[in-house]
């Protein structure tokens, strides 16, 4: 709906799931109540949002109807575990296995859940059951009417057997209208545990919401009454204010009428006294029109809020408010500051004022990053004006090129940009919304390898570094860049329906990297080698550089081995030990290579070669586990049973040509090894390709299986993983025998290796390794995954929404507008974490930069002493030892600056000057440029020059002519220390070695 006019039949409304009302000021209260109410009224309710954006205050109200069943209100996936023993009592009480709980109790009091697999009492696999109290490894079983549950009478339990999982139970919710609502938002009667109708989104505002209510009623009774005021019209201001003030008096007069029994669940929004000053501001600028930052953060709201129609996520219920009043002046500018320059910035002029429009026009701001993220954030950019002054650009760089599975999130992005640089393709896109802004585009990556580009003079050209990144390393290195060259950084990122703020603000507010994001703890390779119990583990084995199975190993090492071995044969087999440690991997590579080089180069020895690695795979590497670990076999160490728990035990697949999986892997597993032996293809595209099929694999000799001598390691927890399977007998005189018969010549032997690509659905990767996990899986009795799943888990896709980008990039430009105000006082910005699915919102203060005394590496160094002492107060000998900061109290954004193209001994002078301590080693990236070893060599270099000693050792990473600074770590020592042993940690030093 546009016009105010537009007449709106039922009939054009009927055939609607949702209807969104992104301009509620265009239509009068009546009109929109009645759109509301009409549909309420709708057999299948039809969702109702309204969501509006005057100037510096945003505000979406949602009407699901009166009853809305969520079949998953908070879209995670439901806890499960791995049982290790059910008691037989009552109530029968669960103990999990240690590996479900290590990170606490997975299942909550009275969640409903249910068993399986369950050896012993097996009646438990039948119906559901509730959690009833609970500990970090047990919880007692209840029945869903909340009895235990006595497992007494039933057969003992076979300890290690079985799974728990929750199950999930749809919601109802109960949803008011929008004239209900306006009145009476909070303490309405509910269905079930349902939260206040006006969400706290702040607690730094923790009342906000209940005095921008009022404010928002006002503003929606005085539509298409009176029009909005604006920062040039100030008296319009008090009529609204006067609604404000009536609508309050109002409610409390009404509220005073009640009964005390009825207040909770029928007295009107009121307030105890109007926060005029809050108030009147934001109403004197909600003419000025739309904001860029809070259209971007309430589309990404709505968009999500539409999603939820089916049923996926619980609804907001039902208010939504959210003001920037902390970005507007802290007094009213003067009337020509306000005034619109017929722009597409207007709106922005009427908030910030025109000083703050040009500053942001002149500003140089780089984004690292030009993925899901940093395309919402470049359009803002591009719709704020951000850098389109003289003075002003924007710089983006991003290495990575367009995939087609970018397109439904990255929608700078269009399918004719399909494997070009997404730096280029979001510049041009920038450029086209906005024909003055000044971009360059860059596909460097950020790092120590490419400082010749982002040299010490491009950092501190700049004003603002945000970064839109997804991994660890590239933002920790923007960090420390931004930290030496006192640069402000926004800092941000999404996971699904969630996503995170940070602000960091040189020398006033934490770095980035001062603390640390939890990271997800990855699978032991032995459980994905040898003991999967998840598809997850299956699809690891179906991808993994390190398996033998797997798509990279198969298609892409393998065949890197054989393009090394001919160019130089001789120096590949020279260097084999070293390589490869293990003789059953230089047998397997050997193998590899000799059947390249001597076998037939068809592809119906690709069948071939197919069918006989499903039979090694999925067959004969079973029964050889089998064969170390029979299925009664017990562990050693606990006296239970080895396959229980968490080890599932595994039965070998039999060949099946009528069986769609298994000839899935062979269609697959030969047509790519046809493609990078460069033999044509055969696809399964028609019955006669089928039977062309099955008639080569019946032509295959499949050896029949001896099991091989040797050891197994038990993939306990004590192992390591890379060590679960020990050498068996015979591979040493298999490698001999192959390198015996190699063919030595070099010749142009072309070879293709292929990487994994998930987004080409006709290049046999994605089904290749959906087959091969699924077969695994097979093996050890687990479901199997869909291809999808195996596609997002295999491909490492991120899950990025284009709802959670939005909302975020919005609150990105809000801090980015308060830094270009000039503002540097934390308590004015927001650190923020919040969950768009299921409405968890949290923002607090930025914190203060922390001294380095609290940084992890100094932690870990105390913890490290700490063992040490334990030992040698075991032997009976006393150790003291310290770990102190030098100076005390320095922080992430103190560096130790000297001047002069200076040698070694120069600067053991300066820090034995300003510390009063001695250095033991210099160095740069991990490397030592000098150390105290008493050598000749290293007392040589201390008459050197630092920078001749880089050049020297670092040839292949000549210093840019704009490089000034080489960041040197130090070590230092006390010589008068009484410590047994001591660390000291002192700031990086910074050797300004050109002016």
């Amino acid at each position: 709906m546009t016009e105010p006019d537009t007449k709106i039949e039922p009939s054009f409304l009927a055939p609607f799931s949702v209807v969104v009302v992104a301009d509620p000021f265009q239509f009068s209260l009546d009109q929109l109540c009645f759109l509301d109410e009409y549909c309420r009224l709708q057999a299948d309710p039809i969702a109702f949002i309204m969501a509006g954006a005057p100037g510096p205050l945003g505000f979406v109200f949602c009407d699901f109807g009166p009853r809305f069943v969520v079949d998953d209100p908070d879209g995670r996936d439901p806890p499960s575990a791995i049982i290790s023993m059910i008691s037989s009592e009552s109530p029968a009480v669960v103990t999990l296995a240690e590996e479900s709980v290590q990170l606490g109790m997975p299942f909550e009091e009275g969640q409903i859940i249910k068993f399986s697999e369950v050896q012993g009492p097996a009646v438990l696999n039948q119906g559901t059951f509730k959690i009833g109290t609970t500990t970090r490894l047990t919880f007692t079983i209840l029945t869903e009417d909340d009895e235990p549950l006595d497992t007494s009478a039933l057969p003992h339990h076979e300890f290690g057997s079985g799974r728990v999982n929750a199950i999930k139970r749809p919601k109802m919710m109960q949803f008011h209208s929008l004239r209900e609502s306006l009145e009476t938002p909070c303490h309405q009667p509910v269905i079930g545990n349902l939260p206040d109708s006006l969400l706290i989104t702040d607690f730094r505002k923790f009342f906000n919401s209940q005095q921008l209510h009022l404010l928002v009623h006002a503003m929606l009774q005085a539509s298409g009454v009176q029009q909005l005021p604006t920062p040039v019209t100030p008296q319009r201001v008090e009529p609204i204010m006067d609604r404000v003030r009536q609508i309050n008096t109002d409610a409390k007069r009404f509220n005073e009428q009640l009964p005390a029994e009825w207040r909770r669940v029928a007295q009107k929004h009121c307030v105890d006294e109007i926060d005029d000053k809050t108030l009147s501001r934001l109403a004197l600028h909600a003419g000025a029109g739309v904001l860029c930052p809070l259209a971007a953060l309430l589309g990404g709201i709505v968009g999500q809020e539409v999603i939820k129609r089916t049923g996926k996520f619980a609804p907001l219920h039902q208010w939504f408010h959210w003001d920037l009043s902390e970005i507007l002046s802290d007094e009213v500018l003067p009337t020509e500051e306000y005034q619109p320059l017929s722009s597409r910035y207007d709106a922005q002029i009427g908030v910030f004022g025109r000083t703050v429009q040009e500053k942001m026009n002149a500003l140089q701001v780089f984004m690292v990053g030009a993925g899901a993220l940093g395309c919402e954030l470049a359009k803002g950019f591009a719709m704020m004006g951000v850098g389109v002054g003289p003075q002003g650009k924007v710089t983006i760089t991003d290495m990575d090129t367009i995939e087609k599975s970018n397109l439904n999130r990255q929608f700078l992005f269009r399918p004719m940009d399909i494997g070009k640089p997404k730096s280029t393709a979001a510049a041009r896109a920038m450029c086209e919304m906005n024909s003055t802004l000044n971009v360059e585009s860059l596909t460097t990556p950020v790092g120590p390898s490419t400082e010749r580009t982002f040299h010490d003079e491009f950092w501190p050209a700049l004003d603002i570094v945000v970064n839109a990144l997804d991994n660890v390393d590239a933002r920790q290195y923007v960090d420390r860049r931004c930290a030496f060259f006192k640069r402000p950084l926004l800092e941000s990122g999404t996971t699904g329906t969630m996503c995170n703020l940070q602000v960091i603000i040189p020398g006033k507010t934490e770095a980035y990297s001062d603390s640390q994001d939890f990271a997800q703890e990855g699978v032991p390779m032995c459980t994905v080698r040898n003991f999967p119990n998840t598809i997850e583990h299956c699809i690891e084995w179906a991808i993994s550089d390190e398996t033998i199975g797997s798509f990279n190993m198969l298609f892409k090492l393998v065949p890197s081995e054989i393009l090394s071995y001919t160019q130089d044969p001789e120096k590949f087999l020279k260097e084999l030990n070293t390589r490869m440690p293990l003789k059953s991997q230089q047998r397997a590579i050997l193998e590899s290579i000799h059947q390249a080089l001597t076998g037939p180069r068809t592809f119906e020895s690709c069948i071939e070669w197919a069918r006989l690695k499903f039979q090694e795979l999925f067959h004969n590497e079973i029964l050889q586990l089998l064969y170390f670990h029979p299925a009664d076999s017990m562990n050693a160490s606990t006296g239970q049973k080895f396959w229980a728990g968490s080890k599932r035990l595994p039965h070998p697949v039999i060949f099946d040509t009528e069986n769609f999986q298994h000839m899935q892997f062979v269609h697959c597993a030969a047509n790519l090894r046809a493609h990078y032996l460069n033999i044509p293809e055969h696809r399964i595209a028609s019955d006669a390709d089928l039977e062309y099929f099955k008639q080569a694999l019946a032509n295959v000799p499949v050896p029949h299986f001896e099991p091989r001598t040797g050891s197994l390691g038990s993939g306990g927890e004590e192992e390591d993983e890379g060590n679960a399977v020990a050498e068996l007998d015979g591979e040493g005189e298999a490698v001999e025998q192959l390198i015996a018969t190699l063919p030595r010549a070099q010749g142009a032997f072309t070879v293709r290796p292929i990487k994994f690509e998930k987004d080409d659905d006709t290049n046999f990767h994605v089904d290749y390794c959906t087959a091969a996990a699924n077969l695994r899986g097979e093996c050890y009795t687990i479901a199997p995954g869909d291809r999808m799943f195996v596609k997002t888990t295999a491909g490492r896709i991120i899950p990025a929404l284009a709802t959670t980008t939005a909302l975020v990039t919005g609150l990105v430009l809000t801090q980015l507008v308060q830094l270009v105000q000039g503002r540097r006082d934390p308590a004015r910005f927001a650190n923020g974490s919040l969950n768009i699915a299921n409405h968890v919102w949290g923002f607090s203060e930025p914190l203060n930069a922390p001294t380095f005394d609290k940084n992890a590496l100094f932690r870990a160094e105390i913890e490290k002493y700490q063992k040490d002492k334990a030992e040698y107060e075991k032997a009976g000998c006393p150790y003291e030892f310290s770990v102190r900061c030098v100076p005390e109290g320095w922080t992430s954004y103190d560096f130790v600056v000297l001047e002069g193209d200076l040698t070694v001994a120069e600067i053991i002078a300066e820090l034995q000057a300003k510390f009063h301590l001695d250095a033991k080693l210099i160095g740069h990236n991990s490397k030592a440029l000098w150390y105290e070893a008493g050598s000749a060599t290293m007392e040589a270099r201390k008459a050197r020059k630092v920078i001749d000693l880089y050049n020297e050792l670092f040839a292949d990473k000549p210093l840019a002519p704009q490089q000034k600074f080489v960041l040197l770590e130090v070590e230092m020592e006390d010589p008068e220390s009484e410590f047994d042993a001591e660390t000291i940690f002192t700031p990086p030093v910074a050797l300004k070695f050109r002016a």
